[in-house]
């Protein structure tokens, strides 16, 4: 269940598969600035045993590996909020102003809006109830635990039953029938998101084995049993008692693409470019330009010392022009090399949903770093907390270093206040990380002290990826601010085996301690 819950966590690094890891990371504008500005570090410390280097894993290799999804963050809107008649925010109270002309286009993007706050409200709601229930003791904690969950179901029944009332009153439009798939859709994907919050918390109530809880255990089980019998009657509902593998695959299938389908009102067009498409062929003309400068003097001037179509003023021009040629080619490595240096990899234009409007910027650098130029800040964090064992011996490691920097541009004239900050995941895969990793276990051959006999186990074959995340941005009152965050990859031959948020005191910039990137990232 932990694995389970732990992705919806905000600046964690969890599971994406056995392969991938994943950082769901939140920007927000602050009001008093025409472009707010984070800036995000990754410092990832590779084994040398993995023979991971600038020679066996290239740029082209990292940016292949990694993957950036952007969004906008899904509004916070409470269930309360959601169905309050005088909250304009609400999806729910603008669907039930729809006028005779208001298109069909406006009443879909609210209808999906809704469908992302709902979700996100489960969620939200539904991973802090699983821990509270499971860190309860006595019956005071076990009451709180009840009334928060009664509190959470009263608040779904509401909104359910508002979404109710929305829909009878468009869809009694005669204009508005089309709309109905629509409005089915919705109500598949609310189900398939009750079901996976709602067995959570069933789950963990039972764990207890509390009878103060066996009220609400009845009335989840009511809920999960009535959106089971709906999902039944409209979606392809998995079977406990099935045998066969493809009878029970269409169900994640169908949530898949409900998902890309409300994801839609929050998506953001993209325009990545990278920067030798951007400037090499500026680079190129220059480095030609002064080349052939240069040829032109020798040219000119060999005129003048040699007989024009002698054997020494042919061989000269011959040797002038494979020095024009080679300089050319000198001068544009060098100069494409200065250049990558002080600009960024790739520059991510982020663009409204129509296209019309530049919202912000993504800057991406990526290079390996030698020891001496990584901070001691770093370095410190690096080996806080380090098994003690070698621990005065310097560990071999490879260090890569990728920087990405959010800038987001205020403009309320063309942004609806409800959707301004940035959701953006980080994904990579580490599979060429692990190409040159041994056998996920070795044998191991030992004495047992009583028996005398010799017994043969296998031990697992580890490796330890160490990831530093350093964030720094403004605080609303325009101070900065800088947070740190450490992480594990536990991994083997097969893939991850386990991530470990690592415990750290994370200095910002008046020397206090800070671990929340909440508020930024």
């Amino acid at each position: 269940m932990d694995k389970f819950w732990e992705e919806f966590e905000t600046g964690e690094i969890h599971f994406r598969d056995k392969w991938q890891f994943e950082l769901k990371s939140e920007f927000f504008p602050i009001s008093d600035l025409k472009q707010s500005e984070y800036i995000q570090e990754f410092f990832i410390f590779i084994p040398n045993s993995l023979q991971i280097n600038s020679q066996t894993y290239t740029k082209s290799d990292f940016y292949h590996d990694q993957t950036n999804l952007i969004r906008f963050k899904t509004p916070d809107i409470s269930f309360t909020e959601l169905v309050n008649p005088h909250n304009h925010h609400s999806p729910l109270t603008r669907l039930m102003e729809v006028k005779s002309d208001t298109p069909t286009s406006t009443i879909e993007f609210e209808l999906k809006l809704f469908a992302n706050i709902f979700r996100s409200n489960l969620r939200k709601l539904g991973y802090p109830l699983i821990f509270l229930v499971e860190k309860a003791h006595n019956n005071d904690e076990f009451g709180e635990c009840k009334y928060q969950l009664e509190k959470l179901l009263y608040e779904i029944g509401q909104t359910l039953n508002k979404f109710d009332d929305v829909k009878n009153a468009i869809l009694q439009q005669p204009n508005r029938l089309s709309l109905q798939p629509i409005f089915g859709y919705i109500k598949d994907m609310m189900s398939i998101s009750l079901n996976s919050t709602m067995t959570g918390l069933l789950e963990a109530v039972r764990s207890k084995q509390q009878p103060l809880l066996h009220s609400v255990d009845q009335s989840i089980c009511q809920l999960l049993t009535r959106e089971k019998k709906y999902r039944e009657s409209r979606l392809e509902e998995p079977s406990q008692f099935s045998t066969d593998p493809g009878m029970n695959e269409s169900i994640l299938y169908q949530s898949g693409l409900l998902n890309k389908f409300t994801m839609d009102a929050l998506q953001l067009q993209t325009k990545r470019l990278a920067v030798d498409q951007k400037f090499r062929t500026l680079v190129a003309g220059m480095a030609a330009a002064v080349a052939m400068l240069l040829f032109l003097l020798l040219y000119i001037w060999q005129g003048a010392v040699f007989v024009i179509n002698s054997l020494p003023f042919v061989i000269f021009t011959v040797v002038i022009y494979v020095l024009k040629d080679r300089l050319k080619e000198e001068l544009k490595n060098l100069s494409y090399k200065h250049m990558v240096r002080w600009f960024p990899d790739y520059t991510t234009e982020i663009r409204s949903p129509s296209g019309n409007t530049v919202i912000g910027k993504m800057h991406e650098s990526f290079t390996f770093m030698e020891s001496e130029e990584v901070s001691t800040d770093i370095w410190r964090l690096r080996n806080e907390g380090y098994h003690t064992y070698l621990d005065m011996i310097k560990r071999p490691e490879q260090v890569i270093y990728y920087k990405k920097i959010v800038g987001i541009y205020q403009n309320p004239q063309t942004i609806t206040s409800r959707l301004q900050a940035l959701n953006i995941i980080f994904r990579h895969d580490i599979h060429k990380f692990l190409a040159k990793g041994s056998n996920p276990y070795e044998p191991y051959v030992t004495l047992d002290p009583e028996t005398l006999e010799l017994t043969q186990i296998f031990l697992p074959k580890v490796y330890h990826i160490n990831i530093i995340l350093k964030n720094t941005y403004l605080t609303p009152d325009l101070s900065q601010k800088i947070e740190y965050k450490k992480f594990r990859l536990v991994v083997d031959k097969d893939g991850i085996k386990r991530i470990e948020s690592l415990s750290h005191n994370g200095s910002n910039s008046n020397g206090k301690h800070n671990l929340d990137t909440r508020a930024s990232v």
